[in-house]
């Protein structure tokens, strides 16, 4: 866990930085860049936050922030199980290892995120775009991806059962755990390549 205690980060730029754990209280974020950072289990506690950009950054229920600190009204995302994210501008998130179990991510722009042994289970993930998204070992069982575009995306080792493809596109490029059959799941192919 690193420690940043009373640092003085005034004008940063930590955008898509992961501050995982890092605490950072009495640390002075004035104007500091931290969108799409992401702040799980980060202790801001104490920070000096005036002015600092937190647009589309991802926190959980152990982050800690300032009393008078509202992570919502800041653009922020709360990354649980059950929430819903519908339609969240989520490109190149740093997601891997996150439980977001029976979220409802319905429309969610997911291209180039990295969800890498993400729990998925259970979500809606209809009309998703997860173009060129990391997708490896992440648990899918149950989830929705009716309607979803998984072209350039990475499904190798992910945990597929009884998960809903219908209407899903993908590509050459697509990489589908071995023995998947895109077809008979009802995906549609999508002749795009950007070499």
């Amino acid at each position: 866990m690193a420690d940043l205690l009373a640092a003085d980060m005034q004008g940063a730029d930590l955008e898509m930085t992961n501050l995982e754990k890092v605490k950072l209280q009495r640390v002075n974020l004035r104007k500091a860049n931290l969108k799409t950072a992401r702040l799980f289990e980060a202790d801001l506690s104490s920070a000096e936050l005036q002015d600092a950009v937190f647009q589309s950054a991802f926190y959980n229920e152990k982050t800690r922030f300032p009393e008078d600190f509202d992570p919502v009204s800041a653009g922020m995302y709360l990354i649980a199980p059950k929430v819903s994210l519908q339609g969240a501008n989520l490109v190149g998130a740093l997601l891997f290892e996150v439980d977001l179990s029976e979220a409802d991510l319905t429309g969610v722009n997911l291209t180039e995120a990295h969800l890498e042994k993400a729990n998925l289970q259970g979500a809606t993930l209809k009309g998703a775009s997860f173009k060129g998204a990391e997708l490896l070992q992440t648990n899918l069982s149950g989830a929705d991806l009716t309607g979803a575009d998984l072209s350039f995306a990475s499904l190798k080792e992910a945990i597929i059962v009884d998960t809903k493809f219908q209407d899903a596109c993908y590509n050459r490029r697509t990489e589908f755990p071995q023995g998947f059959d895109p077809v008979s799941a009802g995906m549609r192919w999508i002749d795009i390549d950007i070499d």
